[in-house]
Parts: C-alpha cells; sequence; structure tokens
C-alpha cells in the first residue's frame, strides 16, 4: 500500500463533509487509522461525523505546519509508529497551514512537492483539503503542482496538472541578497580546520544578543554544511556570518557544483545507513529557520538562517 497524495478543493464546511466523510468511514472499515489535521471547526466537525472511533485522532494543525521539514517528520514519524502498532495504514485529512505570505507559500510548495518522495514507501493515504475562498491563484497552482491525484464529491482521478518533485524544486531561485556590511568571514582549505572554525562562530556569538542555544545551533549547523562543502565541495570554503535584529545569518560558499538533488535532507535519514550517507543536511534543515541555496557564477552558496530568539 504506497502512499496516495491527493488534492481536495472546498468552498464549505458542508462541501467538505460531503466530499470527505465517505472515504474517511472507508477507512475505519478498512482497519485504519484516521487522522484530522484541519483548523479546529472542521476538526470537529469532521470527528462528530465519524461519531466516537478510537481510530480516529485529531492532529494539532497550528503546530505541524511551521517548517516544510519538520512537517515531514511529523508525518513520518506518526505512520511508522501507528504502523508499528499493527495499523495496516493511516489516512489522513489536513489543511495545510503555512502563512500564506511569499516565505510562507514556499515552505507550502516544499511540503506539498517533498511529501511525494520522503513518503513515498509508507502506507499513507493523504488528502489535502483547500478552502478555495481563502486561497490565491498562486496557492491553487502549488496544491495542482503537487497532487498526483484530485478528489472530488465524484471520486478521484489523475490529475494531469502534477509536476515531479525533483523538477519542481529544481527550478531556480531568485539570488541570495548580499551580506550587509557588518559580515565577517574565514576561509577553510580542510577539514582539519573546522575545530578552528567552531572557536571563531563561539567567539563572534558570545557578544550577541541571544541564548547560548541559538548560539550552539548556529554552531552545529555551519559546522555540518562546512563539512560538507569540504569534503563533497570545491574548497576553499568561505563561512560568511552576519546579524540582523532578529536573526544570526551566515553563508557557506565553495567553488563546486553545490548540492544536485533539490530533495536532499527532507527525508528522514535511515537509522542504518548514518555511517554510509550521514544525516549533515537533514539535521542542519532542522535547526535553521531557514536554509536557502544559490548556485551563481564563482560557486554554490548555502545560506542558514537562525531566530536570535
Amino acid at each position: 500500500m504506497p502512499y496516495r497524495h491527493e488534492a481536495m478543493f472546498f468552498d464549505s464546511q458542508q462541501a467538505l463533509l460531503e466530499t470527505s466523510v465517505p472515504w474517511l468511514r472507508g477507512g475505519l472499515d478498512a482497519g485504519d487509522v484516521i487522522a484530522l489535521a484541519c483548523d479546529s471547526e472542521n476538526n470537529a466537525a469532521l470527528a462528530a461525523a465519524l461519531g466516537d472511533h478510537s481510530a480516529v485522532r485529531v492532529l494539532p494543525q497550528e503546530r505541524i505546519y511551521q517548517k516544510a521539514v519538520d512537517a515531514v517528520a511529523f508525518y513520518h514519524d506518526l505512520i511508522t509508529t501507528t504502523v508499528a502498532a499493527d495499523h495496516p495504514r493511516v489516512r489522513v485529512l489536513g489543511e495545510v497551514g503555512f502563512d500564506t505570505n511569499a516565505r510562507g507559500h514556499d515552505e507550502w510548495l516544499r511540503f506539498e512537492a517533498v511529501c511525494n518522495h520522503a513518503l513515498a514507501s509508507l502506507p499513507l493515504w493523504s488528502v489535502c483539503a483547500y478552502y478555495t475562498p481563502d486561497l490565491s491563484q498562486s496557492l491553487v497552482d502549488t496544491a495542482l503542482a503537487t497532487h498526483p491525484w484530485l478528489r472530488t464529491a465524484d471520486g478521484t482521478a489523475p490529475n494531469h496538472d502534477y509536476v515531479p518533485p525533483a523538477r519542481l524544486l529544481n527550478r531556480a531561485g531568485p539570488p541570495l541578497p548580499p551580506p550587509n556590511r557588518e559580515a565577517t568571514t574565514v576561509t577553510l582549505a580542510h577539514d582539519g580546520e573546522l575545530r578552528e572554525l567552531r572557536h571563531w562562530l563561539q567567539s563572534r556569538l558570545g557578544d550577541v544578543d541571544t541564548t547560548a542555544e541559538v548560539a550552539e545551533t548556529v554552531v552545529v549547523a555551519v559546522n555540518e554544511v562546512a563539512g560538507n562543502g569540504l569534503r563533497h565541495g570545491s574548497p576553499p570554503v568561505r563561512v560568511t556570518l552576519w546579524l540582523t535584529p532578529t536573526h544570526i545569518l551566515c553563508d557557506v560558499a565553495d567553488h563546486g557544483p553545490g548540492i544536485t538533488d533539490p530533495l536532499a535532507g527532507y527525508t528522514p535519514p535511515n537509522p542504518r545507513r548514518l555511517a554510509e550517507h550521514g544525516a549533515g543536511l537533514w539535521l542542519t534543515r532542522r535547526l535553521c529557520d531557514q536554509v536557502t541555496t544559490a548556485q551563481g557564477r564563482t560557486g554554490f552558496t548555502v545560506r542558514l538562517t537562525v531566530g536570535r530568539g
């Protein structure tokens, strides 16, 4: 039972119930666990329609959709633990809840696209419900580009607007804005200099108005990315650190082609293959508020952004 990923558009709570409840009841009849991740009013209406059933779980929508990588991790853990408890499959009905601003839209697209890759092997059937009166056309287009199937009250059909996730995420984004004038830079030539990098970061973050936990997050994340650049990129690696009133930012750049797989670092690492593949990019995406990449004329840059707290 491989992953099945559907989109559903609705314009009222009644339409949501009419389209989704028969499918959810079918899951209960099949022994599936039902997970509801809509807004609180819709969750309550759906749970009432399904009745008092131990296989129905109401999820905290507002806590799931902070970052794409965290939302993918949440569902990956939910499915694996549920299956480990001898349930055959999980059916999720959710309203994706990222912000509708530009950054939130990017996370929305990233999450919906990455799910098709990161959850592909799991026994999951998910329907992403889109409330059209609140959505811009760009978010409707995102839904159409990221779901292989569409669900209506009449059933499901293949979605001919679907774009494979690697191709969708490989589309070039805008260039990164330059660091500010107060930025400082250090250059590394080999692995042996990573220890000095960590000391350099700690010394510069020691006087920053932030917590020790945030400073350690920056040190760990930058160390992971710089190590990848030294081992897999084209040294030297330049690390540039600067501050804004709300964030700590760091560019890690080398002269290589960079990350060629746009899906890298979004799938939870297999514990049995950590020694072979590591978990650096996955860890970095989890630690940072934002991880942005760019390929320029002189090489590849990873920009890490961490809130000062």
